[in-house]
């Protein structure tokens, strides 16, 4: 996913500088401001970091700075060569926060705030209060996690909007919001956006552009918009439309209160893959020609409806994956089976894994070794990969990228790194041995089986 902000949707203003008389103070990484009006910010250059104090209560400051009560002014120290950036808490009082050129943690705290990010990557609270925050260049975050209730946000705003539980706040040039522990809507724009839910049963919108989207925990509302975005639902039961664009939904974790995890997906239009990657010792069963996802983590038990979904990869042993009638991309892990069904499907084998095209030209992609292919057919188009196998490390030199050498009408290995041979089974009809030499001692490295009515041939595989 891209990470250029791509327009900028609100002009960025100039950072003030700070003009002081100036006493030194050495030795010191953490300031913490009076009940009076302060002023605080670190000086460019000044390694390591130091204050400066000017006058009652007025300060240069620091790589992290807490105004306490008052309206403050703090400035975040500027370093492009130093540092990872400073944090400021505003705390009580109707605060002005200027972050730097580096990553700058900025939080408000209670008061009506405003919030200048300036350039990098900042994270950015405002808390209580009606606050102004402007996240300025590079990629910007949003937090709402301290909301005594729930939140809406919308990102295309660039005017005063009433979050509801965090006051009415100005929000421009922000990428990515993070939500409270209550039921959030949060709302995303033309651009790349990152949404996070938390807690609470949210709905969450990415709208267009190439979006990162996380439930959290609760029973979430998710919709991709356009563009090709990352989907995760996170814990509970959770609706997830991906909408336009080639979508990856993923599914790492299955905790509900009651131990029931009953999902609905819609892949939406385009290309989309749903990953599945859950603990060792899970089950899974994906079955696009019927729709479902169903299975057990850690005692947990999972009911997923699909739909619009093209492409399924896992890391779960002795998983099932079956495809629909159009061309699917199925990727399985140990021992797993795979049945594309109809379509001009691609399936990965791992270890130990059962493969069956279905009709169309298919191509059977085997990873590691000891894969068994079913259902082979030159006529068909089908074709073997085995272009994984070439990047294994040469055994003798240690250099990757071996050199595959087919040696046709199944000849003996001749003591060459990298030979591969089809050997038809001397006692089960239609079944053919790949293998292959990897070490150049004329023994089987690499071995997988395959079911076909012809003979194979160099034509018939990839080797790069």
């Amino acid at each position: 996913m891209s990470k250029n902000k791509n327009p900028i949707k609100t002009p960025v203003p100039p950072i003030p500088t700070p003009v002081f008389t100036t006493q030194i103070i050495n030795g010191v990484s953490t300031l913490v401001g009076t009940a009076n009006n302060d002023t605080m910010t670190a000086p460019a250059g000044v390694i390591p970091p130091r204050f400066i104090a000017a006058g009652a209560n007025a300060f240069y400051a620091v790589s992290n700075a807490d105004g306490g009560a008052g309206d403050d002014t703090m400035y975040a120290y500027n370093s492009s060569t130093y540092g990872n950036g400073s944090t400021l808490h505003g705390n009580i009082g109707n605060d002005k926060l200027y972050g730097s050129n580096m990553r700058d943690a900025l939080h408000g705290g209670d008061g009506n705030d405003t919030i200048l990010a300036g350039d990098g990557s900042d994270l950015i609270w405002g808390d209580a209060g009606n606050d102004n925050i402007d996240g300025g260049l590079g990629i910007d975050f949003a937090y709402f996690d301290s909301a005594t209730s729930a939140v809406t946000v919308d990102l295309a705003l660039t005017t005063a909007q009433n979050t509801g539980g965090a006051g009415i706040d100005t929000i421009v040039n922000v990428e990515g919001l993070f939500g409270s522990n209550f039921n959030d809507v949060l709302l995303g724009d033309a651009t790349a956006n990152t949404l996070d839910g938390g807690a609470g049963n949210d709905t969450l919108d990415g709208r267009a552009g190439n979006d990162t989207i996380n439930g959290g925990a609760g029973d979430d509302t998710i919709s991709g918009g356009d563009g090709n975005d990352i989907i995760s639902g996170g814990d509970g039961t959770n609706t997830i439309y991906a909408g336009a664009g080639d979508d990856v939904i993923n599914k790492t974790t299955i905790s509900t209160t009651d131990g029931i995890s009953n999902d609905m997906i819609d892949g939406g239009t385009g290309t989309d893959t749903l990953a599945i990657n859950l603990y060792y010792g899970s089950s899974l069963n994906v079955d696009l020609s019927k729709g479902t996802v169903t299975g057990n983590s850690w005692g947990n038990t999972f009911t997923q409806t699909v739909s619009n979904i093209e492409n399924v990869s896992t890391n779960v042993n002795n998983a099932t994956l079956i495809g629909n009638d159009g061309d699917n991309v199925l990727t399985g892990a140990y021992s797993s089976v795979l049945i594309g069904n109809a379509g001009n499907d691609k399936l990965t084998g791992f270890f130990h894994d059962q493969m069956t095209g279905g009709t169309g030209a298919d191509t059977f992609a085997t990873y590691l070794s000891q894969d068994t292919i079913l259902d082979f057919s030159a006529a068909e188009g089908d074709k073997i990969d085995i272009s994984v196998w070439a990047a294994w490390a040469n055994t003798t030199s240690r250099v990757w990228n071996t050199v595959i050498t087919f040696l046709d009408n199944g000849a003996a290995f001749t003591g060459v790194i990298g030979q591969v041979h089809v050997v038809a089974d001397a006692t089960v009809p239609g079944l053919q041995h790949i293998e292959a030499d990897f070490y150049g001692d004329k023994s089987v490295f690499y071995s997988t089986d395959v079911y076909s009515s012809t003979t194979l041939t160099a034509n018939d595989f990839f080797f790069y």
